[in-house]
């Protein structure tokens, strides 16, 4: 066993996404971590798992993407944009 461990952006990097995502993704369930302070840090054997694509969600929590919590999508709201009346063109 190893004790090597990431922080938030050496996983981001490696995984090519954002520090942002990979705390997402802890807050979530889906990657286990520990804090070292204020600071995240995520165990090799963790990535690993994440990596080989373990199929043991239950207790580890679905991966990024997978979760039934979606947020809900925002409707569209069209702008107004007043228009020019002719009487304003002609000048």
């Amino acid at each position: 066993m190893t004790d090597k461990a990431f922080s938030t952006r050496a996983l981001a990097e490696r995984w090519d996404c954002t520090e942002a995502h990979i705390r997402g993704m802890i807050r979530g369930g889906a990657i286990k971590a520990f804090r070292l302070g204020t600071l995240w840090r995520i165990k090799l054997e963790e990535v690993e798992r994440i990596e080989c694509g373990s199929s043991n969600t239950e207790e580890h929590g679905a991966l990024s993407g997978m979760t039934e919590k979606q947020p809900a999508a925002r409707p569209f709201v069209p702008r107004t944009v007043p228009l020019l009346n002719s009487a304003s063109k002609a000048s």
